[in-house]
C-alpha cells in the first residue's frame, strides 16, 4: 500500500514558493520604481522623443528584466540600459526597412520605379500636393467631386455622368477646367520657386 504524501513537506514547499514569488515580485516592483523614470530620461536624452517612444522601449526592457534572476544581477540599471539600447536598435532597424519598402511602393505608384527617391524629390512632391489640395479646396463642390471621382476613384467620365445624372460632356468640361487650374497653379509655384 502506497503511503500518503507527506503533507508537511508539501505545505512548506508551497509556503516557501509563495514567499519567493512575493520577494521576486517586490524586488521587481522596487527595480521598476527605482529605474523606470531614469531609463526613460536616458532614452529621451540619447535618442529623442521617438518614434519609438522611450516609455515603450523602457517597458520592453523591464519585460526582459523579468526573465533574469535579480539576485544574480550586479547592476540592474546597466542591464536595463543595455536591453533598451538593443530594443531601440532593433525597432529602428525594422522601421528603416519598413520606410524603404514604403518609399519603394510610393515610387512605383508614381512611376518613379528605378528613380532615386531623395529628400529633395519628396519635398517637391509635397509642395505640389499642397498646391493641388489648395486648388481642389477652392473648386466648386460639384467640380471637385467630379475630379475626385475621376482621379482618386478611377471612374470614367461616362460612369460619373450616369452617377451624377449629368451629360458626359459636362463631366469632361469640369475635368478639363479642374486639370487646367491645377496645372496652372503648379506652374505658377514652379515659377516663383525658380525666381531668385
Amino acid at each position: 500500500m502506497a503511503s500518503p504524501p507527506n503533507s508537511i513537506d508539501e505545505a512548506s514547499l508551497t509556503e516557501e514558493s509563495s514567499v519567493l514569488k512575493r520577494i521576486d515580485r517586490d524586488s521587481y516592483a522596487a527595480a521598476y520604481h527605482e529605474h523606470f523614470d531614469d531609463l526613460v530620461r536616458y532614452l529621451t536624452f540619447a535618442y529623442g522623443k521617438g518614434p519609438p517612444e522611450p516609455e515603450d522601449v523602457a517597458h520592453q526592457a523591464f519585460e526582459r528584466l523579468l526573465t533574469v534572476d535579480l539576485s544574480q544581477l550586479r547592476n540592474a540599471r546597466a542591464f536595463l540600459r543595455t536591453c533598451a539600447q538593443n530594443i531601440l536598435v532593433s525597432m529602428l532597424r525594422k522601421h528603416g526597412t519598413e520606410q524603404r519598402q514604403a518609399d519603394h511602393d510610393i515610387a512605383q505608384a508614381l512611376g518613379w520605379d528605378g528613380v532615386e527617391v531623395d529628400p529633395e524629390r519628396v519635398y517637391l512632391v509635397r509642395e505640389q500636393m499642397e498646391v493641388v489640395m489648395r486648388v481642389l479646396s477652392n473648386l466648386p463642390k460639384r467640380r471637385r467631386r467630379i475630379f475626385m471621382l475621376n482621379r482618386v476613384h478611377g471612374l470614367r467620365p461616362a460612369a460619373i455622368a450616369r452617377q451624377l445624372g449629368i451629360g458626359r460632356s459636362a463631366v469632361v468640361r469640369h475635368l478639363t477646367i479642374a486639370s487646367v487650374a491645377i496645372a496652372d497653379a503648379i506652374a505658377e509655384q514652379d515659377d516663383t520657386a525658380s525666381k531668385p
